[in-house]
């Protein structure tokens, strides 16, 4: 997700190219943290926007003493921290999620689907696991198993010590 500090003086400065440029670059990420955290797709995708919203109209107060991704991060956990804590999900969500997916038009004999399937089933569960966890672990679970952010980036994004 790293930017290119020239694209965010670009943006900061008006230009529609550099600011699409950081957009793709940065809504994969949010929205994969913003799916970790939520469990649902809908959901995700709200905060996805919320989240590219708010940094677009705060990208002139990025100063560049951090990496870029950790700014974004760091906004998207101040943004979404309140719906990450009131969108508790549970198993029958899931469950539900899960029968819809088994009732679509996936070809079971398929060994293609089959193996999407399965993926996407893999995915359902260890989202109904991380459920488990209060939103703040989940993040840390996530940023530091799913995203592969190191302790010192952790350590920024969070507020906790790198120890920690």
């Amino acid at each position: 997700m790293e930017i290119e500090i020239y694209h965010v003086d670009q943006a900061i400065n008006g230009s529609k190219e550099a600011l699409g440029a950081i957009i793709e670059n940065i809504e994969g990420p949010v929205f994969n943290l913003s799916l970790r955290m939520l469990g649902r797709i809908e959901d995700a995708e709200d905060a996805k926007q919320d989240i590219l919203i708010k940094v677009i109209t705060s990208l002139s107060s990025y100063k560049g003493k951090s990496l870029f991704s950790t700014w974004v991060y760091k906004i998207a956990v101040n943004q979404k921290n309140k719906d990450f804590v009131n969108h508790p999900l549970s198993f029958e969500i899931f469950g539900s999620d899960i029968d819809r997916y088994v009732a679509s038009s996936v070809d079971q004999t398929n060994p293609a689907e089959k193996k999407i399937f399965s993926e996407e089933l893999k995915l359902s569960c260890t989202n109904v696991l991380l459920q488990c966890l209060n939103p703040f672990d989940r993040l840390i679970f996530i940023l530091g198993t799913m995203f592969d952010v190191d302790s010192r980036l952790g350590s920024e994004i969070t507020g906790l010590s790198a120890e920690n």
